[in-house]
């Protein structure tokens, strides 16, 4: 008798808790409905291309803390936030006008990532702006158990733009290794040393 007394009694608790919650949806449903849309403007955050812009062509690497402090504002106001946990530590190497595969300048922007640990990745930032600052392309790449050693750009043969080269060595440093970028219109793909695309 017991048994059954607690078994109405749990069967009923559990069937007005979920009326209960079902209503209560219900009524959350209605009142969002009822409310008036509120549309926030959120000013947009300054871009500093013309600060960036004074970096062009100079050798980002020996830089003063307060020069590249300023660099890594500008450089994030004209990415928008991409890679947040990255970022601040991608340090700036290349910055300079490119030609790409159809003849067109572009601005280059190279940032990498030394790991500092092992095992780790250190991680290098490509970007491709227009003269305007638009972003045209951006692509953040790992390279597991390697160190950056150099970035240049430098003439394709053929007169076909120019092409990034990235040495890397490995953590022992035993081994280098170079990869090659093409500057195929508004894009930077991988190529072999020959110009062959991968």
């Amino acid at each position: 008798m017991k048994a059954a007394r607690r078994w109405t009694i749990f069967v009923l608790t559990g069937l007005a808790t979920f009326a209960l919650g079902v209503s209560v949806a219900r009524l959350g449903t209605l009142d969002v409905c009822r409310r008036k849309q509120v549309q926030v403007m959120v000013p947009p955050q300054r871009s500093q291309w013309p600060v960036l812009l004074l970096f062009l062509n100079r050798d980002l690497s020996k830089l003063d803390r307060e020069s590249a402090t300023t660099l890594r504002h500008a450089i994030d106001s004209v990415t928008f936030g991409m890679d947040p946990d990255l970022s601040p530590s991608l340090k700036p190497r290349v910055f300079q006008v490119v030609s790409n595969s159809t003849g067109e300048q572009r601005l280059l922007l190279v940032e990498i990532y030394n790991l500092g640990f092992t095992p780790g990745s250190s991680h290098l930032r490509l970007m491709l702006f227009d003269f305007e600052g638009r972003l045209l392309y951006a692509k953040t790449s790992g390279f597991y158990k390697e160190l950056f050693v150099k970035v240049r750009v430098r003439k394709r043969r053929g007169g076909l733009g120019d092409m990034l080269v990235t040495e890397t060595i490995n953590i022992l440093g035993t081994h280098r290794t170079h990869h090659f970028y093409a500057l195929a219109g508004n894009e930077i793909t991988p190529i072999d040393r020959k110009g062959v695309s991968r």
